[in-house]
């Protein structure tokens, strides 16, 4: 047995752990899963970075963990076929036969939060994830764009309405975006612009993403109707900058 209970298992010059039961404070993170397969080599490791689970074994060990998030996306080396692929820190995908590396890095996303007299623009969602909540105009940057490129395109895409070079930066949040079977990280960045006579009229909306629009006072929305946690971290980031004017 190793510490705190996990058994450990011989194996060909390193050792598996199998730890079967976590306690419900170590899942609130979503971090862990319920059950975790890592290989534990004899290579330096700083430990610094290193998650309740990780500090179960010595500092000197480097731990390799099946991610709960999109494990299931390679079951075979994409370069040579082998099933011997690895996933560490759910980002880096990697074959211990042919050195083949993939990297599943952060993506960049963007929202814009636009302000008039009626209030703030939201969007009900056409489709998952988070169909029927509300979000703000915004999605993914594509290859090559810069950021207010990216939310003036999907401002332009979603609602028919560009709000110009005059958007500003309000705050960057993290936040996972859930798409069929594969879980996303992103950076949100979001912007703001003010327009203060836009009405409901004026846009056109995408009905393929979007179910209708709405502008509704910042007070007035509840928490649990927001598609995701960045959009909640973003409303009340800018509902407090409000406040403090």
């Amino acid at each position: 047995m190793g510490k705190r209970g996990i058994p450990c298992y011989p194996k060909i010059g390193a050792f598996a752990a199998i730890y079967h039961s976590i306690s419900p404070s170590f899942n609130k993170s979503r971090r862990i899963p319920p059950i975790i397969i890592a290989n534990v080599k004899n290579v330096q490791f700083d430990g610094k970075h290193r998650t309740p689970f990780e500090r179960c074994f010595p500092d000197h060990l480097e731990i390799y963990y099946y991610s709960y998030y999109n494990m299931h996306m390679f079951h075979y080396c994409p370069h040579c076929g082998s099933t011997r692929v690895r996933v560490a820190r759910e980002q880096r995908f990697s074959c211990d036969d042919c050195t083949f590396v993939f990297f599943q890095n952060v993506a960049t996303a963007t929202g814009c939060i636009i302000s008039a007299k009626a209030g703030v623009l939201f969007e009900v969602r056409g489709k998952e994830p988070g169909k029927d909540k509300l979000g703000f105009p915004g999605g993914f940057v594509n290859p090559g764009e810069g950021a207010v490129e990216g939310v003036r395109r999907e401002c332009i895409e979603e609602i028919g309405w560009d709000p110009g070079e005059n958007v500003q930066f309000m705050a960057s949040f993290p936040n996972e975006y859930h798409y069929k079977d594969v879980v996303y990280h992103t950076c949100d960045l979001y912007f703001t612009v003010s327009a203060p006579e836009l009405t409901v009229s004026e846009l056109t909306i995408d009905t393929k993403e979007t179910r209708e629009v709405r502008f509704i006072m910042p007070h007035e929305i509840a928490v649990d109707d927001l598609a995701f946690d960045a959009t909640k971290k973003a409303l009340h980031y800018f509902t407090m900058s409000i406040a403090g004017r």
